[in-house]
């Protein structure tokens, strides 16, 4: 049976234990620190993708897009260590020709949102507070690269 495409709400997903994530913030040849999981239906049970540290190939999102997977989600328990990953890489993310600027703005909205989430959930962690500054330096910088 291939995968058919499952919309899944924030909300819904999160009271499920899980997290929908941009396929696009995943950085082709790298081994995300996390799982990957997708659903076939609505109604359907969360699948495993990838185990963490399996490497995301060109191949392997050229794959998932085939079967009409658009929609990728990780654990709750997942969400620090997802948004670690996205600081980490959004200087390329955005910096990416064949993505549009639609594109590069939901991943960095998704990196913000994280940031600010981990701020008021562990306010006295000086990772956040460093994580925060650097979100803010590739707005700044993401707005003057591109024309709106």
């Amino acid at each position: 049976m291939s995968p058919v495409p499952a919309e899944t709400t924030t909300e819904t997903a999160r009271a499920e234990g899980y997290e929908p994530i941009q396929m696009d913030s995943l950085r082709l040849d790298t081994s995300p620190p996390f799982a990957l999981y997708f659903r076939v239906g609505a109604d359907q049970p969360y699948v495993l993708y990838c185990e963490k540290k399996t490497e995301f190939t060109k191949e392997a999102k050229r794959r998932l897009l085939q079967n009409k997977v658009h929609q990728l989600f990780i654990s709750t328990t997942d969400r620090t260590t997802y948004s670690r990953y996205l600081a980490e890489n959004l200087a390329e993310i955005l910096q990416d020709p064949k993505l549009t600027v639609r594109e590069k703005s939901a991943i960095l909205y998704d990196s913000a949102q994280a940031v600010v989430e981990g701020v008021l959930k562990e306010p006295e962690k000086r990772e956040h507070i460093d994580q925060g500054k650097a979100i803010v330096q590739r707005t700044v910088e993401f707005m003057r690269s591109e024309e709106f």
